[in-house]
């Protein structure tokens, strides 16, 4: 795939287009780039999907934080395997954000980037009268020569697809059903950092990550089964995100994972995570003997989840 962040770049073909954000590349965007792929192909054009380094309201809004399904670089990895001819990543910017949408067509679709034939997202919207939408679009397309679809939304039972539908699910427990809509685990990457260290005394050493983005999302609190990466490997692991109220009242939220049968030093080092199950609430517990009593339940709920899951 043919990575594009210059706008004065050349391009050697005309193309068949697709705009969006497209965070987390689920099974929705999915549906939408095979057939930009198939109309390309049926046109002799490249399939190009337009999309932007960062989030625009980050741009519009100095208070935004988003909350990421994933960063730019595992989108444009995401966007690569599904086989995608070319990824225009745009520097978003105020200036680009004053385009109407005919000019955005115009100057940035058609004269620079040689869009002939234009697919929507069900219910995408660009420039700045935001008040037009796909009826619009279509209109402009016949006025400068780009022919203007637009594709139907993806449902999974009564359920559309988006984004916004996985970040409900992931801030509610509902990992499978995340999972099911990305048509892959959802994951998290990082640096392991040095930690209390109370995990060891107990034992239950965890390693505590450092998001690499801190923009991504942060499934909500709880214990989780995992896969863990580290060094290229793959290890199972149960994983507990928030404030560990048992033995500290600070309350900030970590990331800490028990990696199952595993004693290595590993400060510093990549890891990466995907969340497989929920398994439980994080709880606060009257004594560390207690808490090490729930931790092996935990052990054997993950252990069992793999046996049946493998």
């Amino acid at each position: 795939m043919k990575i594009v962040t210059d706008l004065h770049t050349s391009l050697q073909q005309k193309t068949a287009a697709t705009v969006g954000f497209f965070d987390g590349v689920h099974t929705g965007h999915v549906t939408l780039l095979n057939r930009l792929k198939k109309e390309a192909s049926q046109r002799n054009l490249a399939s190009m999907v337009v999309t932007f380094a960062t989030h625009p309201r980050e741009i519009l809004q100095s208070n935004y934080q988003p909350e990421l399904l994933t960063t730019t670089e595992e989108r444009i990895t995401l966007l690569a395997k599904n086989n995608i001819d070319i990824c225009v990543l745009l520097p978003f910017s105020k200036e680009m954000s004053t385009l109407t949408s005919e000019q955005f067509m115009k100057r940035i679709l058609k004269e620079t980037l040689l869009t002939e034939y234009l697919l929507l997202g069900h219910d995408h919207q660009f420039g700045s009268d935001r008040q037009n939408g796909a009826i619009e679009y279509i209109q402009f397309g016949k006025i400068i020569g780009m022919k203007v679809e637009r594709e139907t939304a993806y449902m999974k039972g009564n359920t559309c697809i988006s984004s916004s539908t996985i970040r409900r699910a992931l801030a509610t427990h509902k990992i499978e059903e995340a999972n099911t809509y990305l048509n892959y685990p959802y994951f998290i990457s990082g640096i392991v950092i040095g930690g209390k260290q109370i995990g060891r005394t107990i034992g239950f050493p965890t390693a505590n990550i450092s998001l690499t983005d801190k923009r991504k999302l942060i499934p909500a609190d709880g214990v989780y089964a995992v896969k863990v990466t580290i060094k290229g490997n793959i290890h199972q692991g149960m994983m507990n995100i928030g404030t560990r109220p048992t033995i500290d009242q600070s309350l900030q939220k970590t990331l800490e994972v028990h990696i199952l049968d595993f004693h290595e030093s590993i400060y510093q080092e990549n890891i990466s995570i995907e969340f497989l199950s929920f398994l439980r609430n994080e709880m606060r517990f009257d004594s560390l003997e207690k808490l090490v009593q729930q931790l092996l339940i935990d052990k054997e709920n993950t252990i069992t989840f793999f046996q049946q899951h493998t």
